[in-house]
């Protein structure tokens, strides 16, 4: 088999997957195939958008030593809820230390 002929199979395998997750989702939920294979695609596009941000957050953290949450707001262009969640999974990971307890006085470090 040349290269061609496998990107092919495996793209087509790939597409295949998604399709049948999306059907096992739609008969779990009774929605509908065509909204769940939207929102299969729709969810590893926003996962890879938000791996994109965190690691932006930790390059800032490296050369800033130290930022707030409207800094990684204004900078990751997300929502305030949404950069609290990244710090929260950030800080789990162990790569951050939140300093300060609520509000404009919390920063993050990197650990």
């Amino acid at each position: 088999m040349n290269f061609l002929s496998v990107f092919f199979l495996v793209f087509l395998l790939a597409i295949l997957s998604v399709v049948l997750i999306s059907i096992k989702r739609a008969r779990e939920n009774g929605t509908k195939v065509s909204q769940e294979f939207f929102d299969v695609c729709l969810f590893n596009r926003q996962s890879l958008k938000k791996k994109k941000n965190k690691q932006k957050i930790i390059e800032l953290l490296k050369k800033r030593g130290e930022i707030s949450n409207e800094e990684i707001r204004k900078e990751t262009g997300v929502l305030r809820s949404t950069v609290v969640n990244y710090m929260d999974e950030l800080e789990k990971d162990g790569k951050v230390e939140q300093i300060g307890k609520t509000g404009q006085e919390v920063v993050y470090r990197l650990k």
